[in-house]
């Protein structure tokens, strides 16, 4: 994972399958305005936290994953581009 100051949380290419704990709270506290979890082997959102704690997010990388569908909540993340 590589945490910076820049508005971007990065834990793509990480071989994750579920989403670690907090980290939907961790964005919104740290006012991240990218999520990318690319390359990994996740097929569901759940797991890291409150959906909604993601509604500062523009960009939401979930490419190249094993999702075969995605939750109804994602429509209230309003501030993707």
């Amino acid at each position: 994972a590589r945490e910076t100051p820049e508005p971007i949380f990065d834990i793509s290419d990480c071989g994750l399958k579920s989403i670690p704990s907090g980290i939907y709270s961790l964005c919104k506290v740290f006012r991240k305005k990218e999520l990318k979890l690319g390359n990994n082997k996740l097929s569901s959102l759940s797991g890291g936290g409150v959906l909604n704690d993601l509604s500062l997010i523009t960009v939401l990388d979930l490419s190249h994953n094993e999702f075969t569908s995605l939750p109804s909540e994602i429509q209230f993340l309003t501030s993707l581009e």
